[in-house]
């Protein structure tokens, strides 16, 4: 049977509501953790090592020495985009398991700025 008044109806549409403003509010928090996540990769066997954060902003770049004797400049240029991709990767990889978990795994509709989306 179906309330007539409609209180059944609003007390559904309160719960929603209570449920988005948890996921907001765990949103934000992740927001917060996600940009503190590093991650580091390295190319050319430790030539040159990158690390970035969640912001996916550069943290450092390590260039070896021994990466300038005899290397051609285009290798040494594919070594850097390779380990700063490589980081990246791990970096999306640990954002979207917090975000799996932030959300009990179901797809958001909608991009998140600064939270990998």
């Amino acid at each position: 049977m179906t309330d007539p008044s409609g209180l059944e109806g609003l007390f559904k549409m309160e719960s929603l509501m209570r449920m988005a403003q948890d996921l907001q509010k765990k949103l934000q928090d992740t927001q917060g953790e996600i940009a503190a996540i590093k991650a580091t990769a390295a190319a050319g066997g430790g030539l040159v090592t990158a690390t970035v954060n969640g912001k996916h902003r550069i943290l450092t770049l390590k260039i070896e020495r021994e990466a300038f004797s005899g290397e051609e400049l285009e290798v040494l240029e594919d070594l850097v985009v390779t380990a700063i991709n490589m980081a990246m990767e791990k970096v999306d990889a640990e954002i979207g398991e917090r975000m799996r978990e932030v959300t009990g795994g179901l797809p958001l509709p909608f991009p998140l700025p600064g939270l990998g989306g």
